[in-house]
């Protein structure tokens, strides 16, 4: 999401207005701002030198993105925009939370409280977050859920140029067919290709997976493992295989099939009765 306020000269209608010492000007019963790239309506609102504050139903709009809150201010001489109470910022995907801090001439912001995050069947809930103009940044155990897969991490980061999710440190993931966990998880929407690492593990009902690297394909359900193994229980008894590298196909609930490429090694010990 990308938030671009171009505060430029703007024009005040409204309702009924008080002037209060010359510098302090009061709009009740309604107020609109109009500029070129900007819209704002509100119940009411006060204009300084330094601030202009609205509030009650505050609707924002820009060529660029949209904004609701219950108030907001823009101080003029920093550039920082505040926004409070039920906070909605939207374009193609959507920001909420209880508070805003927006930082012009940065081009970032931090959205305090309740924090989450929409885009299509994604969505990602934290007690904060932080946004820029190319990336989201979330921690304190946020929250990451779309159809096909949960992910809980300490710290998630979401990329707009490619529509990609890093989650780093203590990474927890299910998915339909797969769970697992590691410290190091990139997903990629897009594509729906997901890569782990950094002591990766995948399991399934009866069947585990470790590796140096785990590389998942979820629209074909295909595995790659690098320098990985794989164990198989069965009602027979237990089947390890490993190898330079696996490619595993999976199903629902287990592996249908394993293929070593490098140094293929296997063993099975079976169930004693």
């Amino acid at each position: 999401m990308i938030l671009l306020l171009i505060f430029v000269p703007y024009k005040i209608e409204s309702g009924s207005m008080q002037i209060v010492n010359r510098d302090r000007n009061i709009f009740k019963n309604g107020v609109e701002v109009h500029s070129t790239n900007l819209f704002l309506r509100a119940e009411s609102g006060v204009e300084t030198q330094n601030y202009l504050l609205l509030e009650g139903n505050v609707y924002l709009e820009s060529k660029d993105f949209h904004l609701t809150a219950n108030k907001l201010k823009f101080h003029t001489p920093s550039k920082i925009l505040y926004a409070i109470g039920k906070v909605k910022v939207w374009r193609e995907d959507t920001i909420t939370g209880d508070s805003l801090v927006f930082y012009k001439e940065k081009e970032s912001g931090e959205m305090i409280g309740r924090f989450k995050y929409v885009s299509d069947s994604i969505i990602v809930k934290s007690n904060s977050g932080k946004f820029y103009r190319d990336s989201l940044k979330l921690r304190g155990k946020p929250t990451f859920t779309s159809p096909s897969m949960t992910v809980n991490s300490d710290f998630i980061k979401y990329f707009l140029k490619d529509s990609s999710f890093l989650f780093l440190s203590n990474v927890n993931f299910r998915g339909s067919a797969v769970s697992g966990k590691g410290e190091f998880l990139r997903h990629f929407i897009k594509s729906k290709k997901s890569t782990i690492a950094e002591s990766p593990y995948i399991f399934q009902e009866s069947d585990s997976i470790t590796g140096d690297k785990i590389e998942i394909d979820h629209k074909n359900e295909v595995l790659e493992v690098y320098k990985g193994t794989a164990i198989n229980n069965s009602e027979n008894g237990r089947n390890v295989v490993s190898g330079d590298t696996l490619r595993i196909f999976y199903g629902e609930k287990s592996m249908d099939s394993v293929m070593v490429i490098n140094n293929a090694n296997g063993r099975f010990a079976k169930k004693e009765l």
